[in-house]
């Protein structure tokens, strides 16, 4: 950790502490050992967490965790200095990677900010048969897809957000996964046809560095072909019982399930 300012001397003020509080900041808005605030993050900080002069909160910026403190506020940005900075920390507990078949735009952000914030590493969008949205992702979706992250992150306080990758095919990713045959892939049925998702687990022997992949389906799920394309890639068709869910709610419950499941493990 490097301390930059003594809050001791030249900052000895009573200052405000946003406790469990952090942003994410891009890598240009540090210039030496001040940042500058603006857009959606300057609203943030000052409308709705109501940050002054003094307020003392961290940012993440790259690789970074910042300790910072406002020393002035104008209309277009906030100005910070840095008191202390340090790396952020590793990927706590269990490390889930989550497929997810393309949802329509309200429901697929819907899931990406509920993924980020219980701490899914990497979201794979996917192509699959009943994939509903037929036009290609463009770059203002994936932007708004990684703000969406970036926001369920905050919540949770998590330090490293959520990586959500461009859509890909159902059928370009298994192969893909064969190659480390330590991780585990589960594919969720939406029907009770797979074994219940707690017997699997409790079968599976956890070592740090075991990932594991989920895969959940669009409306109306993966087709018969896919499933049985699954199996053959060496996935574990698993279920959530008896009650079938919606897209949008399979995988959140199914992901988070997992990460209550090995809770205080570690990568």
């Amino acid at each position: 950790m490097r301390v930059l300012l003594d809050r001791k001397g030249m900052y000895n003020m009573k200052s405000d502490l946003l406790c469990g509080k952090h942003i994410f900041l891009d890598t240009g808005s540090k210039q030496g050992n001040r940042v500058y605030i603006g857009g959606d993050s300057l609203h943030y900080l000052k409308n709705v967490l109501r940050a002054r002069r003094g307020t003392i909160f961290e940012a993440v910026i790259e690789d970074h965790r910042h300790k910072l403190i406002v020393t002035d506020i104008t209309k277009t940005q906030m100005i910070c200095d840095v008191i202390e900075y340090d790396r952020v920390r590793e990927h706590r507990g269990v490390c889930i990677h989550v497929y997810q078949g393309m949802l329509k735009s309200k429901k697929m952000g819907f899931v990406i900010s509920k993924l980020s914030e219980i701490g899914v590493k990497t979201l794979f969008p996917l192509k699959t048969e009943r994939t509903v949205p037929a036009v290609d992702i463009g770059e203002e979706k994936m932007k708004r897809w990684v703000k969406i992250a970036e926001e369920g992150a905050k919540v949770s306080g998590a330090e490293r957000v959520m990586h959500v990758c461009t859509p890909d095919f159902f059928h370009s990713v298994l192969p893909l996964l064969n190659k480390n045959r330590r991780d585990v892939i589960l594919f969720f049925s939406t029907a009770d046809e797979g074994a219940h998702i707690r017997n699997t687990l409790e079968e599976i022997e956890y070592r740090p560095g075991k990932a594991f992949h989920l895969f959940f389906g669009p409306e109306g799920g993966f087709t018969r072909q896919e499933e049985e394309y699954a199996a053959a890639h060496h996935a574990l068709l698993v279920s959530m019982g008896d009650f079938v869910l919606k897209a949008e709610t399979a995988s959140i419950v199914g992901a988070g399930f997992v990460r209550l499941y090995y809770s205080g493990k570690k990568d």
